[in-house]
């Protein structure tokens, strides 16, 4: 377990300073004990004057006090934040945090100014959120970490079962060892078999379990020798449990695939309804070419100047006149399914300062991008390198350490569960899997299974089983995971016909897969369309209010001449 780690005595010693600094933080503004500092900067609070003091910022809140010149107490969660800007100032800058009570709270004097800044923006565009499986049953976990609740209730869930007693046999027994069913053969097995002596047996009962060879003997059948009807009742129930709902799976297909045929159509109508939009903007673009000939035209008549200036003028309005030039706004919405996983951290500088950046996973590698999409020299590693992950006891603070003698890759993120789970993941699909370190007091979390795994655009497809035995979506690991049919995890007893039932089953899975993973960048698709044309739709309506100014100021000139 990480938590058996021995760390060093400095790294306890670190961890027991923000464990005290998170205990005086939570009494002091009445906090829930989850909330734990993730830094602390000192500033000061500009009201009537200014009140120095230190801040606190948690997963949740951003907490002040001041004792200078008297007490001051401020804390608000990132809930209830609406804006964060810089202010310049006259001697140094100021943080301006607006509140949705209509509040708007000044702090200055930051000697980290910047760190702050980056800080309170990340933590307020991004809250910190964690994931919990909870209803994953003993054998199914590939976690690297559960924490003791959870193994507490496994282990007791597991001694119950082994504690477990038989059920309760039947009220006419035949079974002479007591087995699961009842046997209807000729009562021997006394009371000890659930059965009265000398008394005959009713119709026997199937069992759930078992083909009825074991009825005599105790075992899951459900009947004995001397019962004729038996075998028709237990191969009944025997064919009701193997067949193959291909039904619902072929209902499921059909939903799936008229959903995706009404994205194509709707992506069509964006984009028709993007055309018109076009021709609008151009018309009115038209518009303002004849209000600026127009101009130039009333100029020349309201006064003499005003003629001469257009004599010795070029007239520039002769070219402003523009053709209609149709656009192609079609969008492949299937190339989108090459897209990478980005997430936004806060990278760590060697002189322990913030960089605002994009952790872009890959297949292969995972890399670091600046804020215009360029990758950033030096910071770009395969999977197969990562040694060791480590949970800093900073919260959300992760450092990623390597086999050779890179430097190690430091990082603050509200995502970190999602960061160390898919480096996990994917390392784990090379054949490599990473050490990850919990520091004392560093929050825990599940980590290592695909259901935990991000839905990136562009993932490889390959439908797959995940790694605590229940099917999941390839597209949302981002790589190719091998494929195991349900078919093959049948007994060789099983019929060819229920194997080829299973087989179409998965087919119609991985077809829902596919097309579940269409809609996903239809929708993203879709929803770029709609961002542009909106912002369109603004570009055209102040463009229109701008020319109804113009031509009231036209006809006024007009009125006066």
């Amino acid at each position: 377990m990480a938590d058996d780690e021995n760390f060093d005595s400095s790294v306890e010693r670190k961890a027991l300073k923000m464990q005290k600094k998170s205990v005086e933080v939570q009494k002091r503004f009445n906090l829930q004990e989850t909330e734990t500092v993730i830094q602390d900067y000192f500033c000061s609070l500009s009201r009537t004057i200014n009140h120095t003091g230190r801040m606190w910022i948690t997963q949740n809140y951003v907490c002040f006090y001041s004792g200078q010149p008297f007490k001051i107490v401020e804390y608000f969660s990132f809930r209830r934040v609406v804006n964060i800007t810089e202010t310049p100032g006259v001697l140094s800058r100021s943080i301006t945090i607006d509140l949705n009570d209509d509040r708007t709270l000044v702090f200055a004097a930051f000697r980290h100014f910047e760190e702050t800044l980056l800080v309170l923006t990340h933590l307020w565009k991004n809250p910190p959120s964690y994931a919990r499986i909870s209803d994953a049953r003993p054998g199914e976990w590939d976690l690297g970490y559960m924490d003791r609740r959870d193994e507490a209730e496994m282990r007791q869930a597991s001694s119950a079962a082994s504690r477990r007693p038989p059920p309760t046999p039947a009220p006419y027994g035949g079974a002479s060892r007591g087995g699961y069913g009842g046997g209807a053969g000729p009562s021997t097995g006394g009371a000890a078999g659930g059965g009265r002596p000398g008394a005959a047996a009713p119709p026997p009962i199937p069992a759930p379990y078992g083909s009825g060879s074991y009825g005599s003997s105790g075992g899951y059948g459900g009947g004995g020798s001397g019962s004729e009807d038996s075998g028709f009742f237990s191969s009944l129930t025997q064919e009701r449990r193997t067949k193959v709902d291909l039904d619902t799976s072929k209902n499921a297909l059909r939903i799936a695939l008229d959903t995706r045929e009404m994205g194509a159509d709707t992506l069509e109508e964006l984009e028709r309804q993007r055309r018109q939009l076009d021709r609008i903007e151009h018309n009115v673009e038209n518009i303002h070419h004849n209000l600026d000939r127009g101009e130039r035209m009333i100029r020349g008549l309201e006064s003499v100047g005003g003629g001469l200036k257009n004599t010795f003028t070029r007239d520039k309005t002769k070219k402003n006149y523009r053709q209609y030039d149709e656009k192609d706004h079609h969008r492949d919405w299937q190339n989108r399914k090459n897209r990478n996983v980005d997430i936004v951290i806060l990278l760590k500088r060697d002189d322990d300062s913030f960089a605002s950046v994009r952790l872009t996973l890959e297949n292969e590698s995972f890399h670091v991008k600046d804020e215009d999409g360029n990758k950033v020299k030096g910071l770009s590693w395969s999977y197969d390198m990562v040694d060791e992950v480590v949970l800093r006891a900073r919260p959300q603070h992760v450092d990623v350490r390597f086999k050779d003698k890179t430097p190690r890759f430091r990082m603050m993120s509200a995502h970190v569960q999602a960061i160390v789970n898919e480096l996990v993941i994917r390392a784990r699909a090379l054949g490599e899997t990473p050490k990850v370190l919990f520091e004392p007091n560093a929050k825990q979390f599940h980590y290592g299974t695909y259901r935990l795994a991000l839905s990136g655009s562009s993932m490889s497809k390959a439908g797959g089983e995940g790694a605590e035995g229940g099917a999941t979506d390839a597209a949302s690991a981002g790589f190719i995971r091998p494929k195991i049919k349900a078919s093959e995890l049948l007994s060789q007893n099983a019929d060819a016909e229920t194997r080829r039932a299973l087989d179409m089953q998965d087919q119609h899975l991985d077809q829902i897969i596919d097309v579940v993973d269409d809609i996903h960048h239809m929708g993203v698709v879709m929803k770029e369309e709609i961002v542009d044309s909106t912002e369109q739709i603004d570009r055209i309506n102040r463009r229109v209010d701008h020319a109804n100014v113009r031509v009231h100021k036209s006809n006024f000139k007009m009125k006066k001449m």
